[in-house]
């Protein structure tokens, strides 16, 4: 939300100078600014708003990105900006502007795959079009006072609808609601033994820093991973690891891992999108919303696990809050719990099991704490997902599920279309 206040600055003054036929900007600062607006447009939800991290409102900037098309002629911002340019917009530009920016051609952007090293995000669509499915994983710094303890985040977007979400932070003030709010508990994290990691001094200012690495952002044949770690609860003896892997674009594996000590309780949070209801079938969680349905099924290293369906605070705007659907699934000695989430097809059963992983080069079946094997199996499509806990080589090369087998870390298949090895998406 900073960020777009600051640009909306910069645009008024481009706005003002140009009234005057002042430059104030050399073309490498204005090139700043026009990447300013690319930073706006790619950390956008498919309904047009900003990303609702740290202290931001769920605001709607399709009015930056067209005062940014019409300030810089750019046909791809007026793609994913309005139509016609909104009343403030027409109000500052008046009606030579509002003739330009209609006669201003739209050129599509595609979506993909967008890797923001410095920032530790990354952000994943297929379309920007209002009904796109969408990731977004973060990885970074707590940064200043706007910062929320969110390392190893992930939201997600299935066909234009909200799935997981972030909780907003509803207020500034030194009460029980600010520290709630910007606590991990509540982010879609994994958390030790249900205690923060970063402790706040204040509703500013944290005790410590502890320190995000290893963030990995790959794409391969249209298949995803996304992975970091964090030192958050070193002082236990624990480097949290999750790998988040997308086989295809609505089938999520999030998969948290302790390396070092396990004797302690590992959890997952994960908040619900407002419009959608858990409720529990079977040893599954089924999910409904307005435009999709969707299964959740969780586990550690001995088996299944039946997450806890409870409520968690959403504030979309300051002093406004009100309460969604969540889960919360706890373990405890376990090197590692896993969620699946996956989009339901209309009147087709999903199935998801867990499998163990053999290693084809010793004839043996790898140790349940040290490698997961799973199987999704949704209509025609069925995918394998193979994760290791270490490096792989030497003993425990070749290693894989259903007679597929390959050399990784993180590996995926999709059975469906008879792969000869598993595609590799980490060695």
């Amino acid at each position: 939300m900073y960020h777009n206040e600051v640009l909306d600055a910069y645009f008024e003054v481009l706005r003002v100078a140009k009234l005057y036929n002042d430059e104030v900007f050399l073309e490498d600062e204005k090139e700043i600014i026009k990447n300013m607006a690319y930073a706006t447009l790619y950390h956008t939800y498919p309904n047009h708003h900003q990303i609702l991290t740290g202290d931001s409102d769920d605001t709607d900037v399709r009015d930056l990105l067209s005062r940014a098309a019409l300030l810089f002629k750019d046909v791809k911002l007026k793609f994913v900006a309005y139509k016609e340019l909104d009343f403030e917009s027409a109000w500052l530009f008046g009606p030579e502007g509002i003739d330009f920016y209609e006669k201003l051609e739209a050129k599509e952007i595609p979506g993909g795959h967008m890797a923001c090293h410095e920032s530790g995000e990354a952000i994943w669509r297929n379309s920007y079009n209002e009904d796109s499915s969408f990731i977004y994983f973060r990885n970074t710094s707590l940064g200043g006072g706007h910062g929320h303890q969110d390392k190893l985040h992930i939201e997600i977007w299935f066909e234009g609808e909200e799935i997981l979400r972030d909780s907003g932070r509803f207020t500034y003030k030194d009460i029980d609601e600010r520290y709630r709010l910007k606590g991990s508990q509540i982010h879609n994290v994994p958390i030790i033994n249900n205690t923060e990691y970063a402790e706040c001094r204040d509703s500013w200012i944290y005790k410590s820093l502890p320190a995000s690495m290893g963030n990995t952002f790959v794409i391969k044949e249209n298949m995803l991973l996304f992975e970091g770690f964090h030192c958050g609860y070193m002082n236990i003896g624990v480097l949290l690891r999750r790998r988040v892997v997308a086989p295809t674009s609505d089938i999520i594996i999030i998969s948290d891992e302790i390396i070092g000590h396990k004797d302690h309780v590992l959890s997952q949070h994960f908040a619900f999108g407002k419009n959608i209801s858990l409720k529990t079938e079977s040893n599954v969680i089924i999910g409904k919303g307005e435009r999709c349905e969707l299964s959740v099924k969780s586990f550690d290293e001995n088996g299944e696990i039946l997450p806890d369906i409870i409520n968690s605070p959403l504030s979309r705007h300051y002093n406004q809050i009100e309460e969604t659907s969540a889960l919360k699934i706890n373990t405890r000695s376990s090197y590692f719990l896993t969620t699946i989430i996956t989009k339901n097809m209309v009147n087709k059963k999903t199935e998801i099991i867990k499998e163990d992983v053999y290693n084809f080069s010793y004839e043996t079946m790898l140790a349940k704490d040290a490698a997961q094997g799973y199987v999704i199996t949704r209509n025609e499509e069925k995918y394998g997902v193979v994760l290791i806990r270490n490096d792989v080589g030497n003993h425990s090369d070749l290693n894989g599920i259903r007679g597929v087998y390959g050399l990784g870390q993180t590996m995926v298949a999709a059975f469906h279309k008879n792969p000869e090895y598993m595609t590799v998406l980490k060695w």
